[in-house]
C-alpha cells in the first residue's frame, strides 16, 4: 500500500497535515496527524497539495546513536524470537 501526503489549508487559515485516505472530483478525506479523520469540500479550500513525502521523521544519529540503534534491534529480535515458540 502507497501512502500519500496531504497539506491542506482551509479558508479561514487553519493548516493540516495527515495521510490521504480518499480522493473524488469533489472532496478530500485525510486523517490528519492527531488521527482525526477530516472530509473536506475542495472547492472551500484555500490550497491543499499531494506529496510522496513521508510523515515519519528521518533518522537521526543525534537522536539514536549508532550503538543505541545495534541495542535495539537485538532487543526487538530477541523479543520476536522469544514470541515465537
Amino acid at each position: 500500500m502507497e501512502y500519500e501526503t496531504v497539506d491542506v489549508v482551509t479558508s479561514d487559515g487553519a493548516t493540516y497535515r495527515g495521510t490521504l485516505l480518499n480522493e473524488d472530483s469533489f472532496t478530500i478525506q485525510f486523517v490528519d496527524m492527531r488521527e482525526t479523520v477530516h472530509s473536506l469540500d475542495k472547492a472551500s479550500l484555500k490550497s491543499w497539495k499531494k506529496s510522496r513525502q513521508s510523515l515519519m521523521p528521518a533518522y537521526d544519529e543525534k537522536t539514536l546513536p549508532e550503538k543505541d540503534l545495534q541495542d535495539l534491534l537485538a532487543f526487538l529480535v530477541s523479543s520476536a524470537a522469544g514470541g515465537a515458540k
